[in-house]
């Protein structure tokens, strides 16, 4: 995911539905994925779905979370219809993802923390034991198969679920970084050029502008235009863009129609 996109997918209220959507498919991929990476232990599987539902609970909220613990928690069950422990392993795996959904709506804003994400990947874990040991019979293999596999399912799915939800925290408190620079700097500019543009768009003011922009925004041309004539140019192509001349480039006509 760039940083963009990420911005357009993650945890925010007005995301729209399909955004919705495809966080729920594209983890609910992940979950199933999840349970093929996995081992086969004692007629069960050793997985790392756990740490995909949590994340994508804590990314998405409520919606994906339940969506994607059901997709996930679903195809466990239906691989393995009556399994021995197929019906505790989907359950567990729904209740993660709708509890990570949950806690990310409680704490909005603050769920992409890779402490909860381990926190919240043990307690489910351990209660995925629980409910194995109580669901599956018989006990006694039930018992064996979690003295295998309970130690390094809760330590991995933790792990990565922490490790995971770092990634997607970096990744979003660098487009907010991006983006406070950018208002300061439009906030910067726009106070420089006021006082030149108080009287009025001239081509005094305009190469005064121009100038601004140019040291404050490093690109390597600024126009500026009356919408047919070029006002002013700095930067490249300064020897063809001439104060008081046509527009001569599409691209540059496509800008102003489009901004």
């Amino acid at each position: 995911m760039t940083v963009t996109s990420l911005d357009k997918l993650g945890p925010r209220r007005d995301r729209p539905f399909w955004a919705t959507l495809l966080l729920v498919a594209l983890f609910g991929l992940f979950g199933v994925l999840g349970t093929y990476t996995g081992n086969a232990v004692f007629k069960s599987f050793a997985n790392l779905r756990a740490m995909v539902v949590i994340t994508a609970g804590l990314f998405g909220g409520p919606g994906v979370g339940f969506g994607v613990g059901f997709i996930a928690g679903a195809h466990r069950y239906l691989i393995d219809i009556g399994g021995f422990s197929a019906l505790p392993c989907g359950l567990a795996t729904m209740l993660e993802g709708a509890a990570a959904g949950m806690i990310a709506r409680r704490y909005p804003g603050n769920s992409l923390n890779w402490r909860l994400a381990m926190a919240l990947c043990l307690v489910g874990e351990t209660l995925h034991m629980g409910l194995v040991l109580l669901f599956s019979h018989p006990v006694e293999e039930a018992v064996a198969l979690v003295q295998v596999i309970a130690l390094p399912m809760i330590v991995f799915n933790s792990l990565g679920a922490g490790l995971f939800v770092k990634a997607l925290d970096l990744q979003t408190r660098f487009k907010r970084a991006l983006d406070r620079d950018l208002a300061r700097q439009i906030l910067s500019i726009a106070n420089q050029t006021v006082g030149h543009l108080r009287a009025g768009l001239t081509e005094a003011s305009a190469r005064a502008t121009a100038a601004i922009i140019m040291h404050e925004a490093q690109v390597a041309a600024v126009a500026v235009t009356s919408g047919q004539t070029i006002l002013a140019h700095a930067g490249e192509g300064q020897d063809h863009h001439v104060g008081g001349g046509q527009v001569l480039t599409q691209a540059t006509q496509r800008v102003i129609e489009t901004g």
